[in-house]
């Protein structure tokens, strides 16, 4: 067997500058803003003298306000440029834009610290320090710590959870029930297509393979939320394996080579049979009898993608597959080669 280095790959194809957009909260953190600016923990007390009247008083403002309101801003954020000025200023014009912006900051300004202020305070009451509530210095730091802390796991967990198929399925369950198709919040992209502004989702409709991934704007670059088997497959690997493809495409193979025990390679090869590429495992541990490893391979020119995933016993190593492998075509696949999700998006567009 003779080694030769890794064919890097293709270098990606030029696109059209892209001004990444700032993050959305996620919408746990937006409901629990309008809950907190509609019923403050401030007045607990006071509604609990109320009864059970004031379930029915909290139970209308969040069906005939919050969820509405949640509703439109998820599908505003999804669908249209900018924020609260630019979707007002185009349908009232600047001036209102002006003035729904000002409102919302002002609010903002005076609202949450004072909410936070008096958590603080009863936070300071419970440890039995209630002289701090009128210490400036520790009202200051609770009120920034704690705001500073909520935006940031807000964010973190809306661009984690955005690139959860379960997250993007239930996000169009509901728009579908709500809002009529088209989805102004989707896309049908094809390799090298400008990516979109952030939190875009895209689906990839290949003529030969059919609806084969689902995709997610981020800080100019396509990530993938789900892969079909046209552009992902996952295979098994024993000692007792016998030779075949691990993937297969036009004019390629890609396979994993583990007759070797203290070594496995990552053979390329064309349709003559010519290694196009030969690649040694880095870490490998020796496969024992019986033992079945993973092995994932994506070639995926929608994210310019050409990898192959092995678990070497004491860990995973990935290594990069020649990057002409992008323009072969997609994955042969026995299996139904297209996303799940990508064909329910599909009746979105």
């Amino acid at each position: 067997m003779t080694a030769s280095l890794p064919v890097p790959s293709a270098p990606r194809a030029p696109s059209r500058s892209v001004t990444p957009t700032p993050t959305m909260l996620a919408w746990p953190a937006l409901a629990m803003l309008m809950v907190a600016g509609v019923g403050s923990i401030a007045q607990l007390s006071d509604s609990a003298t109320f009864g059970w009247g004031a379930v029915t008083v909290y139970l209308l403002p969040a069906l005939f306000f919050l969820v509405p309101v949640g509703l439109v801003s998820a599908e505003l954020a999804t669908s249209n440029r900018g924020g609260i000025f630019v979707w007002v200023s185009d349908a009232f014009g600047e001036r209102s834009g002006f003035q729904a912006t000002w409102f919302v900051f002002m609010n903002s300004v005076t609202l949450y610290p004072s909410l936070l202020s008096f958590g603080a305070a009863a936070l300071a009451t419970s440890f039995g320090q209630p002289d701090l509530a009128s210490n400036g210095a520790y009202m200051g730091a609770v009120i920034l710590v704690v705001w500073g802390a909520w935006v940031n796991v807000s964010l973190a967990t809306w661009n984690i959870d955005q690139k959860s198929p379960g997250f993007t399925e239930l996000r169009y369950a509901l728009d579908d029930a709500i809002f009529p198709a088209p989805s102004p919040g989707l896309a049908a992209i094809q390799p090298g297509d400008p990516v979109g502004r952030d939190g875009l989702t895209a689906i990839n409709v290949d003529p030969d393979a059919g609806c084969t991934g689902v995709y997610t704007a981020e800080q100019g670059v396509w990530v993938a939320i789900e892969r079909g088997s046209a552009r992902q497959t996952t295979q098994t690997v024993g000692a007792e394996r016998v030779p075949s493809p691990l993937a297969a495409g036009d004019g390629w193979t890609v396979d994993l080579d583990v007759s070797d025990p203290a070594a496995a390679h990552v053979v390329v090869t064309d349709d003559a049979g010519a290694v196009v590429s030969d690649q040694t495992v880095p870490g490998w541990v020796p496969l024992q009898e019986g033992e079945q490893r993973d092995v994932t391979v994506i070639v995926d020119p929608v994210t310019n993608n050409a990898t192959i995933t092995v678990d070497t016993g004491g860990g995973e190593a990935m290594l990069f597959l020649p990057g002409e492998l992008l323009a072969a075509g997609p994955l042969r696949s026995t299996a139904d080669s297209q996303s799940p999700l990508c064909q329910q998006l599909l009746d979105r567009l």
